[in-house]
């Protein structure tokens, strides 16, 4: 019986319970902030439905991270009502905090998105509610943001101790699996890896690469951790690289194992921890560069199981542990801009009605736009966002119109949330509508103003519920700004590759530390073209190509300071020829064969192969 209902209601034992929890969580909030007297109680229950987490370090760093982005947010609001320049500069003080603020979540990664996301929001928050009602409006938005606090501390306490912690083995074994696969690769491969082999590795970098920073989170030594597997990812890249370029350099192959062999000297590596049992495969692999990145990856994933952190490696920079290297900074920039732009003009509007309605309108689009830049999949998951609103909207209508009416006691009003808040947990931890459930919750709080004395003209009912309706609306239809395809979206990446390339082969380029550059623009790249392709010349393309060019550029950067007069030319002709890649992909490819056809040069030949493997990607980012 419980099993027939809990699939046909998207629950398991766990989740079923785990739901009981969170509404028991969310009840308990809204219940503490009412009997504290504290005004627009209901925002105490806010934090309840996205702090909760099914796994232990998820749900504290989210707690952390809406803390802190509540304070930040709080301050700035708080410090521009002190200051009181005037209307005007408040509302373009609110777009540009809200609008970087937006460009700075698309950036982050994992939770510490959620801090980026407050900060805007809370800065909203507290600065409409001083704008439409200057005479308690200070005392209205110190009460949201206690609310707030009270919320993220109640969720936390009730839930933690029942949360699972984040499957950090889980996590290891596939570190472990990459280890092993790309092992194997480097010392069966006899040719330039392609085709599904080649998209298989990749998918499998980047979805490590996604996975960190949820793994990680809510603890100091996962923050550490981080820097160890971007090292080993950074490593594995490399090692892919160096295999490429020297497959491109040697067609006819180098000698190695048969694949049985292999994996059992990857197995015995991995399994034993030592590096010497890998000395006899890597002597069959006779190129000194790729035997080096053989020994930097397995060193790489060695250091991931090391407790402490190694005397001279340090703590993870801000950069390395807030943003991720996959961020589309043009996406970024974009969202930004629309949502600083839209909350401004919401909250002008707001002003001059000087209506509740306006305000719901003005929090409703600064919300639903810097949600909608932490969206995976915007253009799929924006309708769900939007069916959640309307649901949300109803239920509070009939809410305000049926039950609010008859309460005239703080008890009352607490006990006549409690079934709504129970209803939007079971959503919120339901498989079939977890998504649009989020969405859902919120607005119903929103619309249903679940306050004493209640509001009951109908006007003002029927106008806030439009207004956030409308909101969520415009948030749905600025998806239609964003690239219809998952190639579109490849295109600008693959100018950002060719970019990265052409900046590493450019005079003014220093040292190869642009070469990481290139692998992480790779890495955004593979993202959308293995999700965006399906069929026909995509599958043919090799990626990896990227990095094996990159690496090369580096070599001739390195061999230009010490080369000979002649040889000397010929390195600075070809990396003229490549630093144009991204105005004529196809001019620089026939530049360098040239020059690579009147020199017998090694790495010339190779830049050549990888470059000439790579035009199919590189003329992405030149189609109309």
């Amino acid at each position: 019986m419980f099993q027939t209902l809990g699939r046909t209601l998207g629950l398991d034992r766990r989740t079923f319970w785990e739901a009981v929890r969170v509404g028991c969580a969310a009840w308990l909030a809204f219940a503490i902030a009412t009997f504290l007297h504290i005004e627009s109680a209901y925002w105490a229950v806010m934090p309840v439905w996205v702090v909760s987490q099914p796994a232990r370090g998820l749900l504290i760093g989210r707690a952390v991270f809406r803390v802190v982005g509540t304070l930040v947010g709080a301050a700035f609001g708080f410090a521009l009502m002190w200051l009181d320049p005037g209307p005007a500069v408040v509302l373009a003080c609110l777009g540009l905090w809200i609008a970087g603020w937006t460009a700075v979540l698309h950036l982050m990664r994992g939770v510490h998105s959620y801090g980026a996301m407050l900060a805007g929001m809370t800065a909203a928050v507290v600065l409409l509610p001083s704008l439409l009602h200057p005479a308690h409006g200070p005392a209205l938005a110190l009460a949201r943001v206690e609310c707030t606090l009270i919320g993220v501390l109640v969720v936390t306490l009730v839930t933690a101790l029942w949360t699972p912690r984040s499957s950090v083995e889980e996590f290891r074994t596939r570190l472990a699996a990459l280890a092993e696969d790309v092992l194997v690769t480097a010392l069966t491969m006899q040719a330039p890896l392609r085709g599904s082999d080649e998209r298989r590795l990749l998918k499998e970098i980047a979805d490590l690469q996604a996975a960190a920073a949820q793994v990680t989170a809510g603890s100091m030594s996962g923050y550490r951790r981080l820097r160890r597997i971007d090292a080993f990812i950074v490593a594995t890249l490399g090692l892919l690289a160096q295999l490429q370029r020297h497959a491109f350099a040697a067609p006819s192959g180098h000698p190695a194992l048969e694949e049985a062999s292999a994996r059992a000297v990857a197995q015995r590596v991995l399994q034993d921890g030592r590096l010497d049992a890998l000395a006899p495969a890597t002597d069959r692999v006779q190129d000194t560069d790729v035997r080096a990145a053989l020994r930097r990856m397995m060193e790489s994933h060695a250091a991931l199981g090391a407790e402490a952190e190694a005397a001279g490696e340090g703590h993870s920079t801000l950069r390395t542990v807030l943003f991720s290297p996959l961020a589309d900074r043009r996406k970024a920039l974009l969202l930004g801009i629309f949502t600083g732009i839209s909350t401004t003009l919401a909250a002008t509007i707001a002003f001059l009605l000087a209506s509740n309605a306006g305000e719901l309108l003005a929090l409703g689009v600064c919300i639903f736009g810097m949600v909608m830049g932490v969206l995976p999949a915007p253009r799929r998951m924006a309708p769900l966002m939007f069916c959640g609103v309307l649901a949300g909207v109803a239920i509070a209508t009939l809410y305000r119109f049926g039950i609010q009416p008859h309460i005239a006691t703080p008890l009352e009003l607490v006990l006549s949330l409690a079934p709504f808040l129970m209803l939007g947990a079971f959503a919120r931890l339901s498989r079939r509508t977890a998504i649009p459930a989020i969405d859902a919750n919120m607005c119903f709080l929103l619309a249903s103003q679940a306050v004493l004395p209640a509001v009951t003209d109908a006007r003002d009912i029927l106008s806030g519920g439009f207004a956030l309706i409308l909101a969520a609306g415009l948030a749905t239809t600025v998806v239609r700004l964003l690239p219809r395809n998952r190639i579109g979206t490849a295109r600008r990446l693959a100018q950002a590759l060719a970019d990265d390339l052409a900046r590493l082969a450019r005079p003014e380029t220093r040292g190869t530390s642009d070469a990481e550059q290139v692998r992480r623009g790779m890495m955004r790249l593979s993202i959308h073209l293995e999700r965006g392709s399906r069929r026909g010349a995509e599958r043919r393309w090799s990626l990896l190509s990227a990095l094996a060019l990159g690496e090369t550029i580096a070599r001739l950067r390195l061999r230009l300071a010490s080369a000979a007069a002649p040889e000397q030319a010929a390195l600075t002709d070809a990396l003229e020829a490549l630093a144009d890649l991204r105005r004529d992909p196809d001019g620089a490819a026939a530049r360098l064969g040239t020059i690579t056809a009147a020199h017998a040069d090694g790495d010339l030949r190779v830049a050549q192969a990888a470059l000439t493997a790579l035009l199919p990607v590189l003329r992405i980012g030149r189609s109309a």
